[in-house]
């Protein structure tokens, strides 16, 4: 994964997970509403963070840590179309991974 596949992933996990279709399907699986709205606006955070940092910046995290990144993508996108709560599950790590890498760069989700 580069830093464009990140941006693309994060992108695509925050529209998947900000679709009302999948808030229905969540409530309905036992994520409450804030938690749902909590990740909601963590990821919508990251993406604009990703979108404000140069792609260079990015790029020298996404290097150290490829493997990881892309292994929680592959999981997330294999448990995302078999069972959307794990699939959610997946993605509240994926932020936190992805901003915890953040924050010790210095920058701010």
């Amino acid at each position: 994964m580069n830093a464009a596949g990140l941006r693309f992933f994060m992108i695509g996990l925050a529209d998947t997970i900000n679709s009302p279709i999948y808030f229905d399907k969540l409530t309905g699986e036992g994520v409450s509403a804030d938690e749902l709205k909590g990740t909601r606006d963590d990821a919508n955070a990251l993406v604009n963070a990703i979108n404000a940092t140069p792609a260079e910046r990015i790029e020298k995290l996404v290097a150290q840590f490829d493997g990881v990144l892309t292994h929680a993508h592959d999981t997330f996108q294999h448990d995302w179309q078999l069972n959307r709560l794990q699939g959610f599950r997946d993605a509240q790590v994926m932020i936190g991974f992805v901003t915890s890498l953040f924050n010790k760069a210095g920058i701010r989700p």
